[in-house]
């Protein structure tokens, strides 16, 4: 009874020791992070397209920056200008009003506004189309280039004189309706569409890595406790019932036979095995006669000489690995004898 009660409280020990989940849990929690921000992202999208569709656009202005407009178009003129791709292509509208608007497309022209370039360009067309509503953002003119074929097609399509880009800009227009579809990622400033896409990437690669590191290190261990015996094992498990922390919250166990270690990874190694102990890159670790370097101690990002009680245990290691190799050689004198 008293056997079985020590090897309870020796296994009970081993799991506190063994199953150190932080790293499991921190990979668990980022990866549920960035699902969080994937559903929350996913959400913002369900709820910007229900909301723009109940919602009115602001009137287009041609002289004021606006995220949200439309204007209705019945004559569509150009394009006059377009990208090398001709993916956006830059036309000539003009509303109910006859005011001038300039329209930017992204992709195929939609039919609707084909009929109404059809119907701009040949008057001989009898059947007036219907006026099309265009939605989407006023886009303040940057490029230089833009204003120069605006004003020269312009110039053209009305018989104008000659024209300065300064009064251009101020009586014609100096902004333009840009048509793509405008989702809430495009409402958002650059930051905060890098800001969406960032945060989700960096909390899965983190998550993943952890988790990842957490299994290898799992198999690791599996690895290093595969060398001892079931009878090793169970000894190691009878001595760390009856043994004390070396020192408090350290992790580290200095059994008989044994030094049983959780502090960086979950370890047990018999003195008879160790043929050094070492600190490295803030290490402590014990050489095994097969070469395997056991961490028994991390100092983190303190040195190990920095920790109080360091040389107490390597002077209590060296003099356990000492006996366990005197009481190796007098069991090989006596089974020679």
């Amino acid at each position: 009874m008293e056997d079985q009660l020590e090897m309870q409280e020796g296994m009970r020990r081993i799991g506190r020791l063994r199953f150190r989940i932080g790293r499991l849990l921190t990979g668990i929690a980022c990866l549920s992070a960035a699902a969080a921000f994937i559903i929350a992202f996913s959400l913002l999208a369900w709820y910007d397209g229900i909301h723009t569709r109940n919602t009115a656009p602001e009137p287009f202005n041609a002289f004021q920056e606006s995220r949200d407009c439309s204007v209705d178009i019945q004559l569509l003129a150009g394009p006059f200008a377009s990208t090398q791709d001709d993916k956006q292509t830059f036309y000539w509208g003009y509303g109910l009003m006859m005011e001038p608007v300039m329209v930017l497309f992204t992709g195929e022209l939609p039919e609707e506004c084909r009929a109404l370039v059809e119907y701009t360009h040949n008057p001989g067309i009898t059947e007036i189309p219907e006026p099309v509503t265009i939605r989407g953002r006023s886009v303040s003119i940057e490029n230089t280039d833009i204003y120069d074929y605006a004003l020269e097609f312009y110039q053209t399509m009305w018989g104008l004189a000659p024209m300065e880009r300064n009064e251009f800009k101020q009586t014609v227009a100096s902004c333009y309706l840009d048509s793509a579809k405008q989702t809430w990622l495009k409402k958002l400033p650059w930051y905060g569409t890098l800001l969406v896409f960032f945060l989700p990437v960096v909390f899965f690669v983190t998550g993943f890595s952890e988790c990842r590191r957490f299994a290898v290190q799992k198999k690791r261990e599996q690895k290093r406790l595969s060398v001892l015996s079931e009878e090793e094992m169970q000894t190691a498990v009878r001595q760390l019932a009856g043994a004390s922390e070396f020192e408090p919250r350290s992790r580290i166990y200095v059994t008989a036979d044994y030094v049983i270690t959780g502090n960086y990874q979950f370890d047990i190694i018999p003195y008879a095995r160790i043929t050094s102990i070492e600190e490295t890159g803030g290490f402590l670790i014990a050489v095994t006669g097969d070469g395997a370097a056991h961490i028994l101690l991390s100092s983190g990002h303190k040195k190990p000489d920095r920790i109080s009680w360091l040389n107490r245990l390597k002077k209590v290691l060296e003099e356990k690995i000492i006996y366990a190799k005197i009481q190796g050689e007098h069991y090989a004198v006596i089974s020679g004898n």
